[in-house]
């Protein structure tokens, strides 16, 4: 007899549990449908590193009797959270940039900025308010699985102009120096 402890649905990332309580000892082999073989144990976990369904095989062997039991197939899920523009850097202080799922047929969509969320929905404007480095991530749920995709580092400039000047004489024409006090120029 074999079983799988849980249902045959795991979000991507998830270990699952299997066990098997065999009769003798027969030499057992599980094949776990994603190319991973284990050799005689009776319990494990295995965790699926991509989306798909997986068939779970038992293969028996005692003394020559063979012996192979087909259990039910796994479904690995995880959504996809990829979003555009993915990095658009440096950016100016002020500007807002759009952001965008790219598959829109999920449950739900959180957007955040550093820790703080920004909104909900599959796309949202976002107007970078701060200078200094920023960090967007979306967070999609489906079916009961997360995902969490954050961008590169997004650089928002904010330039300062500026300058100083220092009166040479009185008389026309007047000389006069200027100096770029600027902060952040290009």
């Amino acid at each position: 007899l074999a079983l799988i402890e849980q249902d045959t649905f795991v979000c991507r990332g998830n270990s699952i549990n299997i066990e098997c309580s065999v009769i003798g000892d027969p030499i057992h082999t599980w094949d776990l449908g994603d190319g991973a073989i284990v050799n005689n144990d009776t319990a494990f976990t295995h965790t699926y590193s991509q989306n798909g369904l997986f068939e779970i095989t038992l293969n028996l062997n005692d003394n020559g009797c063979l012996r192979q039991i087909a259990l039910d197939t796994i479904e690995v899920y995880q959504p996809n959270a990829t979003f555009s523009p993915l990095n658009l850097s440096p950016i100016c202080h002020m500007d807002s940039l759009l952001f965008r799922a790219i598959d829109k047929s999920y449950f739900s969509y959180n957007w955040f900025g550093g820790n703080s969320l920004l909104s909900s929905g599959d796309s949202v404007w976002i107007q970078f308010d701060d200078p200094g480095k920023r960090q967007i991530s979306l967070s999609i749920t489906d079916r009961g699985c997360i995902n969490q995709i954050a961008t590169d580092t997004i650089l928002v400039n904010k330039a300062n102009a500026g300058f100083s000047l220092d009166q040479l004489n009185g008389c026309l024409p007047i000389d006069v120096n200027f100096q770029d006090t600027s902060t952040n120029p290009v």
